[in-house]
């Protein structure tokens, strides 16, 4: 009809079906990786899980759902498998070329932190929550910044601003997967601690975690322990 070879047409059929049949395979695959990876201490293959992963996301958590997996377990999976590809990379930054960001949430309701538009939530370390001992830390192993964050909006600008060499996220999941991606887009090494309760408030995060993780290769015999608010 529209003058185009019968013969050409059939190819671009076959080649149309065949990236269908590949993209399926290629999916298969990643859930199986996905699955194999569920249920081992030292992951197996974890750039090919994480590269099929992030290509075909939706048709892989879909199935994972199907077989009883569920949504929140494949993305914090997917965050373990990029925090073990990454943690080389940021243990061997300096502190003070590192970044720190905790957002708002972990705040307690009465918190009595003023909120600046240049540095985010001055945390005034009254104890009241986790935060407070998460800034010492960061102060005392020497970070570059510390900061709460009342969105990504926020730590692309200072990002930008400062310049860090690395950069440790506190999210939910949905947040950390996006701002490491982003992070990754812009050549710096990440690493995030997913919270373990999400929501808008009184959200909670494993604080001994996010301590072994900010002292990442850091000398720390100087440095003296942090107490971890109730």
């Amino acid at each position: 009809m529209f003058g185009i070879p019968e013969s050409l047409v059939l190819l671009m059929g076959q080649v149309f079906v065949g990236l269908i049949g590949l993209s399926f395979i290629l999916t298969l695959l990643g859930v199986g990786l996905i699955l194999i990876n569920a249920y081992r201490d030292r992951f197996f293959l974890p750039r090919a899980t994480l590269v099929l992963f992030t290509s075909f996301r939706y048709p892989i958590k879909a199935i994972l759902r199907m077989v009883g997996m569920p949504g929140t377990t494949i993305d914090r999976l997917s965050l373990d498998i990029r925090n073990t590809i990454q943690r080389p990379f940021f243990s061997t930054v300096p502190p003070e070329k590192r970044m720190a960001f905790f957002p708002q949430c972990l705040r307690d309701l009465k918190c009595p932190a003023r909120t600046s538009p240049e540095y985010g939530i001055m945390c005034s370390k009254c104890g009241k929550c986790v935060i407070g001992s998460f800034k010492k830390k960061g102060e005392d192993l020497g970070y570059m910044g510390v900061y709460i964050v009342p969105g990504s909006s926020f730590i692309k600008r200072i990002v930008k601003r400062d310049g860090p060499s690395a950069v440790l996220g506190i999210a939910c999941t949905a947040d950390a997967t996006a701002g490491m991606e982003m992070l990754e887009a812009y050549g710096l090494p990440a690493h995030s601690v997913y919270l373990l309760k999400e929501g808008c408030v009184n959200t909670v995060v494993d604080a001994d975690r996010v301590l072994e993780i900010m002292e990442l290769g850091c000398e720390t015999e100087d440095v003296p322990p942090s107490g971890v608010a109730a």
